[in-house]
């Protein structure tokens, strides 16, 4: 359930998420500690996708469920950054490069 739940909030497309999904995205981590870390593994798979959209929306969702999910999930990613480093860096390149080309 989880994973699908992932999937729609950061479906392939520039339409932001809707709320009500990234609120019940925080509730389903709140359920357990079981829950809260798959979906986090679905969240940084999300972080591998080619699609700016995509990992845009994951970062979007990561943000959402650190200030509102579970307290585990936050300390998680703050032991395990390097993959969202590793988007940032790449995402500020791409917008870097498609602004340069005005």
């Amino acid at each position: 359930m989880s994973r699908s739940l992932v999937h729609d909030v950061t479906t392939d497309n520039q339409t932001p998420a809707a709320g009500y999904l990234l609120k019940e995205l925080a509730e389903k981590s709140r359920v357990s500690s079981a829950d809260s870390k798959d979906i986090e593994g679905y969240l940084l798979k999300r972080l591998d996708s080619a699609s700016p959209d995509v990992r845009l929306k994951a970062l979007h969702a990561i943000k959402y469920l650190c200030i509102n999910g579970n307290d585990e999930f936050r300390i998680s990613l703050q032991r395990n950054n390097e993959l969202i480093r590793n988007c940032q860096r790449t995402d500020l390149s791409l917008v870097s490069s498609s602004c340069c080309k005005r």
